[in-house]
């Protein structure tokens, strides 16, 4: 499907869309095309997308205050959500007491 642009396009590479919709495809061809084959793994793009949909934000722009709140809303109602952003946690943590010992070896060794 990607060779062909995605699904829309290949919609229209064998004529599924009439001019109007060949318009907009012309005009979001690369974002539809990330939003099909980009990278997802552990990855809250898609709730972002979600909550851009639900407030209808691409037709009325929403701030990103407004987004990250209704994001929120959606995470924490979607258990398999909630567990990917509890581990996320946990790695940030990690990554943050790693980060530290470092720098306090740098500091011992230099102070």
């Amino acid at each position: 499907m990607k060779k062909f642009g995605g699904w829309f396009g290949y919609l229209n590479t064998h004529g599924y869309l009439n001019h109007d919709e060949s318009v907009v495809l012309d005009l979001v061809r690369d974002f539809l095309t990330d939003v099909e084959h980009g990278a997802y793994t552990k990855s809250f793009k898609l709730v972002t997308l979600q909550a851009m949909l639900d407030l209808d934000g691409f037709q009325d722009p929403k701030t990103v205050e407004v987004v990250a709140h209704h994001s929120k809303e959606l995470v924490y109602r979607d258990p398999r959500l909630l567990n990917d952003l509890s581990n996320a946690v946990k790695a940030g943590t990690r990554h943050q007491q790693s980060g530290l010992r470092i720098g306090r070896r740098i500091q011992s060794t230099h102070g």
